[in-house]
């Protein structure tokens, strides 16, 4: 069990707070168009003090821009900010200059319009690699590495590569998953589950190659969900001073933790190794607050099609100009087919509390399969939802998902 240290910051006083950063005791975080920097004493939450509220208005566009969240380069010379775009408005990085060590200017240097990569998921954090050659960002389940030509410059800003979070053996798949990165040297990732409150640890090189992650480094550690509260939407972590910070976005707090002394076992639900083929399927879906959640089903699932015809026309049978029509016979023709392809999911074993999770998807009004090249937008049969309980008194859920409808013949 990683220990609550009892030390929180409200953040109520905020009315729209991003993704948080922290490094070398100075803490941001994002509120609607603006960026709110503060200081702590020792890594002690609790001690946090505002010391900049900077407005980004000017730097925004569309209709509705929202500056997430941001990060540093390696003095802080320079500021990073990630803009979640809404409506019109674009999700962007955006580069800063003129600022002096780990404060925030007003010069912007260069942009990258990112949502195109990430099907318009907003990124909840980023950082650098230990030599500027690379940002490390992650967005809905996906850690994505942009090489940078000039250290630090985000005008030679290069193509993305991507790690599914799904694909790192021993890591959760369940609910969505929240990064940081040690801060000091750069090598080393924490995922947090919100759903399970699990957070893993993996090693990686300096170079933050994603290829290069060292699985069998894992360490997992439960962090008590009383003291986390309902909902988890960023975590950082200050290597410094041993400090996991972890938000709740439903009591809007921030809680610290001593980071990682206990290894725990990984919950039930989750796989040892990556899973393969038709039985690797997840979903997205938009909760209650707007935001979204995601999990992935291992089980062995069942597919199929529903074929309904388009219509049917029927005609007497004509035979030819001498006897016209053939009394009293007739054929019937179909106009077309419709095919509705869908899938019956089933879960692997989970606890009530990943089952309440889990359920929320019948009252969804967006749920969408996430492949490697995007989403595909998916109807629930909500009266489908089935539960069943194993001899370990762990719960199975079933239910169908049904894709998109295709044409395959017209008439």
């Amino acid at each position: 069990m990683s220990d609550y240290t009892g030390k929180s910051l409200d953040l109520s006083a905020y009315s729209n707070v991003g993704g948080f950063y922290v490094k070398n005791d100075v803490f941001i975080f994002g509120d609607a168009e603006t960026i709110v920097r503060g200081s702590l004493t020792s890594g002690d939450i609790s001690t946090f003090s505002e010391v900049q509220v900077k407005d980004f208005t000017s730097f925004l566009s569309g209709s509705s821009p929202r500056a997430y969240n941001g990060f540093y380069n390696n003095d802080g010379s320079l500021f990073y900010l990630i803009t979640e775009g809404l409506n019109s408005a674009a999700h962007e990085f955006i580069q800063i200059s003129g600022g002096s060590s780990y404060s925030i200017g007003n010069t912007e240097d260069a942009s990258y319009q990112y949502g195109g990569d990430t099907g318009g998921r907003v990124y909840t954090s980023g950082y650098f690699n230990s030599d500027g050659t690379a940002i490390i960002v992650l967005a809905f389940n996906r850690i994505r590495r942009y090489p940078l030509s000039t250290p630090y410059d985000l005008s030679t800003i290069g193509s993305q590569s991507v790690l599914l979070i799904t694909d790192i053996p021993n890591t959760p798949v369940t609910s969505a998953s929240y990064f940081t990165i040690d801060s000091v040297n750069h090598t080393k990732i924490y995922l947090l589950d919100s759903s399970t409150r699990i957070a893993y640890e993996h090693q990686i090189d300096a170079d933050f190659d994603l290829s290069s992650v060292n699985y069998n480094s894992i360490t997992a550690v439960d962090i008590d969900t009383s003291d986390v509260g309902s909902s988890s939407n960023s975590i950082a972590y200050q290597q410094e001073n041993n400090a996991l910070y972890v938000y709740d976005i439903i009591d809007n707090v921030v809680r610290q933790f001593s980071s990682f002394p206990d290894p725990v076992t990984p919950p039930a639900g989750t796989i040892s190794e990556k899973a393969s083929g038709d039985n690797y399927v997840t979903l997205t879906w938009m909760n209650s607050l707007g935001g979204w959640e995601y999990w992935t089903f291992t089980s062995r699932h069942s597919y199929g099609d529903d074929v309904q015809d388009l219509g049917i026309i029927e005609r007497d049978i004509f035979q030819d100009w001498d006897s016209g029509f053939i009394n009293g016979q007739s054929e019937r023709e179909v106009l077309g087919k419709d095919v509705t392809p869908f899938t019956v999911l089933r879960s692997q074993a989970l606890t009530k509390e990943q089952v309440n999770v889990i359920k929320n998807i019948r009252s969804a009004i967006k749920v969408q399969v996430v492949t490697d090249s995007g989403f595909t937008t998916v109807i629930v049969d909500a009266g489908s939802f089935t539960y069943r309980t194993d001899k370990e008194k762990n719960i199975l859920i079933e239910f169908t998902i049904r894709y998109p409808r295709t044409q395959v013949q017209k008439l």
